[in-house]
């Protein structure tokens, strides 16, 4: 699933909110055509920039985004209780 987000003070980027494949589909190619599309929706749409989570463990996930070329970066979630 991915959601555009616009925003009044920065240029509209795109957010990959899931992907995944099932164990007896994993290393086909999938989610990586997937993620091609991706792109192609965002540059249909005009957004520059498409940006994803992972946990650092999660090896399989970061091999696939690591293999587009980008590094991932440090940062900080809250969950905020109410």
């Amino acid at each position: 699933m991915s959601v555009i987000h616009h925003h009044p003070d920065k240029p509209t980027e795109l957010f990959l909110d899931e992907i995944g494949t099932g164990d007896d589909w994993r290393r086909q190619g999938i989610a990586r055509a997937l993620i091609l599309k991706l792109f192609e929706r965002a540059d249909t749409e005009g957004i520059e920039e498409i940006w994803l989570g992972t946990e650092p463990d999660n090896m399989p996930a970061r091999g696939l985004y690591e293999s587009f070329g980008v590094e991932g970066e440090k940062g900080l979630i809250y969950y905020l209780d109410w």
